[in-house]
């Protein structure tokens, strides 16, 4: 008898015109992705890869790679190492490490990158990563390196030297900024280097 009073609660205009109403939604938000899908806005979707989507409409030349500041700097850094290092700008964080077990940290910070990594030029064994700050704030481009970024390179002990770009400065003060982070082999290669 209690099954038939729950079969009968099942029928009441209430419950079915909520059953009807979900089942309207459903079918609705289903043709609503459907057409998106087929239509060629691709808007609020991962549109399906298409020759279009490198048009000159959509993607353009960044003009300028680095900002003059940091092109200033990238020619002074080049100038304050020996010629057993190498020097590159906006590395991906994700490139500075490998995952051991899972890539959450790697995850994290895919789409972040830090201004100058010092390579040793044999190995390509990253080094040294500089962080530049710019606190004229002239240039938005400069700015504070994210925490996961922070943590990440701590896990994986890269060290970080923050350089602060004001007034003049010149190769033989960045060899000094960096001096305390380098390995004393390499401080000798750099000494070495400016006696030639």
């Amino acid at each position: 008898m209690s099954m038939g009073k729950s079969l009968m609660g099942l029928e009441s205009p209430e419950i079915m015109l909520i059953v009807a109403v979900c089942v309207i939604i459903a079918v609705g938000a289903i043709v609503l992705i459907v057409i998106k899908l087929r239509s060629k806005e691709d808007v609020g979707f991962i549109p399906k890869f298409e020759k279009k989507h490198f048009e000159a409409a959509s993607v353009t030349l960044n003009e300028r790679y680095l900002h003059p500041k940091a092109m200033q700097f990238y020619d002074r850094l080049c100038g304050a190492i020996s010629k057993d290092f190498v020097v590159f700008p906006q590395v991906g964080v994700d490139q500075l490490m490998k995952s051991t077990k899972s890539r959450v940290v790697i995850n994290s910070v895919l789409s972040e990158y830090v201004d100058y990594v010092i390579f040793d030029r044999k190995r390509m064994r990253p080094i040294l990563v500089i962080d530049l700050q710019d606190p004229t704030g002239d240039n938005t481009t400069f700015g504070e390196m994210h925490d996961n970024v922070r943590e990440a390179l701590k896990a994986i002990k890269l060290p970080v030297v923050v350089y602060y770009v004001e007034g003049e400065y010149t190769s033989e003060d960045l060899r000094l900024a960096i001096a305390d982070y380098l390995d004393p082999l390499m401080i000798i290669a750099m000494r070495k280097q400016t006696k030639m």
